[in-house]
């Protein structure tokens, strides 16, 4: 796992992504603002925000950033489409939670996509409610992620694996 600092050579690598994000139409999705590039290397070089991303030969393939707020993180992830659900995937996601979850007791996520609520549950998120119009005039859901519900949801998670592999 990459931690982003400031550079030529993780700028260019965010360039590239904001680019891929930009034409697959994702960067909506995933910004409250239309965001340009200078923005999004703004944004990325903040030093409250704290992004980690994984490459491959195509670049950027996952990227999940945290802001503080209150007493946790605001969390942020994107999986480029060829890797959403594979076994790297996961590991990389439960990689950064770890990791954030360790500095504090909770992450927040929102969202304007409700077909995203369900994965979020999945992780061991709480939906915490909707806020409508929030966001760009949508309908917006916040959902938590406690220490405690993550580590529910790896104890779930490991005991399926052991039921498999026993």
């Amino acid at each position: 796992m990459n931690l982003y600092t400031k550079g030529d050579a993780q700028d260019y690598l965010l360039a590239q992504w904001w680019a891929e994000i930009t034409a697959d139409g994702s960067r909506n999705d995933l910004f409250v603002e239309p965001t340009s590039l200078g923005q999004t290397l703004a944004f990325f070089q903040s030093p409250d925000v704290k992004l980690v991303y994984e490459v491959d030969g195509r670049g950027i393939w996952f990227a999940m950033w945290f802001q503080p707020i209150f007493t946790g993180l605001a969390a942020s992830m994107w999986c480029r489409r060829d890797r959403r659900g594979r076994r790297e995937h996961l590991a990389a996601a439960e990689w950064a939670y770890d990791v954030a979850l360790r500095a504090v007791p909770v992450l927040l996520g929102i969202t304007t996509q409700e077909r995203l609520l369900r994965a979020h549950q999945r992780l061991g998120y709480t939906i915490v409610g909707e806020i409508p119009w929030l966001i760009k005039g949508k309908r917006t859901w916040l959902a938590a992620l406690t220490r405690e519900g993550w580590a529910q949801r790896k104890a779930r998670h490991s005991e399926r694996l052991e039921v498999t592999v026993g």
